[in-house]
């Protein structure tokens, strides 16, 4: 899976967390997780993904902090946690 840009998990019924191994895929450049039944924090982890470009995950039951790690990712351009139980606030890193 080395060469994986997009995982679509969109409306799957899935439950659970979200594996931090996900997050070891260096080339993922696209996170769809909209709609599932997830459960606990997006892992830290996130931040390993330097090209990542788009994280969609509205309504997915994703609750807690939002990880720092989230700010270290310079390409990316769109973020969807709508309808999510996280805390925290996205401070302003993108320049238009």
């Amino acid at each position: 899976m080395s060469n994986l840009e997009i995982l679509d998990l969109a409306l799957n019924q899935l439950s659970g967390q979200i594996p931090s191994s996900i997050f070891n895929i260096s080339s993922l450049e696209e996170i769809y997780l909209d709609g599932n039944s997830l459960s606990g924090e997006i892992p830290g982890e996130i931040g390993n993904l330097f090209g990542l470009e788009t994280l969609s995950a509205p309504s997915s039951g994703l609750s807690g902090q939002i990880p720092a790690s989230i700010f270290n990712i310079s390409s990316l351009y769109s973020v969807n946690l709508a309808n999510n139980s996280l805390s925290g606030s996205f401070r302003k890193v993108f320049r238009i």
